[in-house]
């Protein structure tokens, strides 16, 4: 939000007007934490990331949908930390990022060997033993996750 606050922290440069509509997406998790429960834990351990994932993790694979806000003063705070990587001045741009960021996130987790279906979902495994690899990830959803 600093980019949009003025260097003497008086005035806040608004990216669209008030009252303005806006969009921002939603990514669904793809289960792995459920169905492929050592594989994930060995990814991210749950001392590390906590025993939930978060929407900012790979694990979301599958778009969810696109959700209009209202540019007011209760909702600034959370849309300007979140313009141009959650929330857009149109529904297509909220759309198309959030799908680019599912899809991505797809490819990250197949990559770490997670086996995921024709809609990036999680595939129930059967007690299969997994060699951990640890991936480090701190950001925000365009930043790249690291894999070792």
């Amino acid at each position: 939000m600093d980019k949009f606050v003025s260097e003497d922290k008086m005035t806040i440069k608004l990216p669209i007007p008030l009252g303005t509509t806006v969009y921002g997406f939603t990514l669904k998790c793809c289960d792995a934490c459920l169905f492929q429960k050592t594989k994930f834990n060995n990814t991210y351990p749950p001392s590390k990331y906590g025993d939930r994932c978060n929407s900012k993790m790979p694990c979301h694979t599958r778009f969810g949908r696109v959700t209009a806000v209202e540019l007011t003063f209760e909702s600034m705070k959370n849309i300007l930390k979140g313009w141009g990587v959650r929330f857009f001045e149109t529904k297509e741009e909220a759309m198309a990022k959030g799908e680019a960021i599912a899809n991505r996130h797809a490819n990250q987790m197949k990559s770490m060997g997670f086996n995921l279906d024709e809609n990036n979902y999680c595939i129930k495994e059967e007690n299969k033993s997994s060699s951990p690899i640890k991936a480090y990830w701190h950001g925000d959803y365009d930043d790249e996750l690291k894999i070792t």
